[in-house]
């Protein structure tokens, strides 16, 4: 897609997000149309649509066609429908695990959803919780994973587990259960995020359905979400729009946050994802938590906007086989040898990560 289409994508994506109010200039029925396949490429219908109501209340005559209204009219309705309902799994999911022995804390989709502007709806994905049993928080890390990994596969069909989660199949429902909110591929950066977890595992917060994630954590946690999809599968700007409003939501202790983002070897991702919040999407500079990267912030939007969301529209892997173990291997080292130049430490690690963990699944009876 062209460059001055992508260039009013993102003023859109500004008028939504609150850093325009305006486009440059009235686009055409097909530079809509343009503009929604981005949308869509992106997972941010309900975005898209929010920016249209905002730009009707200032002038009508930015409306796109009518029929492109009631189509992302037609997908904000199901994505709110669908936001309530997960909203209410998790909720009984998390009285399920406390049952059971478990405390829980609801990451990533449904619990951003409180931090988006009323009227925004944020595209649904899965649900995800992360679990430790109760009098058992200081245990090691192997330890509880082995407990939940244990309960899961008691209360429903033995699912593969991987170093950070497992499958739990309930009702049709795709729930990921966390032993961990997420890894590093170089050990010492891991261990340092071990205990950053550990540690933010008290600070959890009571949102008044389930516990959520502090600012602190989040503001390290949702960044590194985006890093881990840059590297294994690709990454779209739903995850990057949700880190916007993080940080506009307010980080708490940024001390504490730039600590943490230094010790797992995150801050050159950090100052590429500052970049692309400042200049594509207009966030301000009192928002940002360190200093723009622009180089990498530029060679991290190429893959942003070439992979789209979780890589699906990436057409370097559009022959892959999905299945096929080896392909995906080889399919993750071409990427990180992509990568290897900005982010060196993690794109060198990676294939070996990969196989111990392949290894620690046969040996711990992990697999399918």
């Amino acid at each position: 897609m062209e460059q001055a289409q992508e260039g009013l994508f993102f003023e859109v994506l500004q008028v939504a997000l609150g850093s325009r109010e305006s486009l440059s200039y009235v686009p055409s029925p097909i530079e809509w149309g343009e503009i929604k396949e981005l949308c869509i490429r992106h997972a941010l219908p309900g975005v898209g649509f929010y920016a249209i109501r905002k730009l009707s209340e200032a002038d009508a005559g930015y409306l796109p066609p009518r029929v492109m209204i009631l189509e992302l009219y037609a997908l904000e309705r199901k994505m709110i429908k669908t936001i309530e309902q997960q909203i209410e799994d998790a909720r009984r999911l998390t009285e399920l695990f406390e049952q059971e022995g478990f405390g829980a804390c609801i990451l990533k989709g449904c619990s951003l959803a409180g931090i988006y502007p009323n009227g925004m709806a944020r595209m649904p994905g899965d649900i995800d919780i992360w679990v430790a049993p109760r009098g058992g928080e200081n245990d090691s890390l192997s330890r509880r994973r082995k407990r939940v990994v244990a309960l899961c596969r008691r209360v429903a069909v033995r699912r593969e587990v991987f170093y950070h989660h497992t499958d739990l199949p309930l009702k049709g429902k795709h729930i990921e259960v966390h032993f961990t909110p997420s890894w590093m591929f170089a050990p010492w950066h891991n261990a340092c995020l071990q205990r950053f977890f550990a540690e933010e595992w008290h600070n959890r917060c009571w949102n008044g359905d389930f516990y959520v994630p502090s600012r602190e954590m989040n503001a390290v946690f949702i960044l590194l979400h985006i890093y881990r999809h840059v590297f294994d599968e690709g990454v779209g700007l739903r995850q990057v729009v949700d880190y916007f409003f993080v940080l506009k939501h307010g980080i708490g202790d940024k001390e504490r946050v730039l600590e943490a983002i230094d010790a797992v070897g995150l801050r050159s991702f950090a100052g590429a994802m500052m970049w692309i919040l400042h200049v594509p999407l207009g966030l301000e500079q009192e928002y940002l938590i360190c200093p723009m990267d622009e180089v990498r912030g530029r060679a991290l939007l190429d893959e942003i906007m070439i992979a789209g969301n979780f890589g699906k529209y990436d057409f370097r892997t559009a022959g892959m086989n999905r299945n096929s173990l080896w392909e995906r291997f080889v399919s993750n080292m071409s990427r990180n040898m992509r990568l290897v130049r900005h982010y060196p430490s993690e794109a060198l690690w990676a294939p070996v990560w990969k196989i111990w963990q392949k290894a620690w699944q046969f040996y711990n009876n992990y697999t399918a």
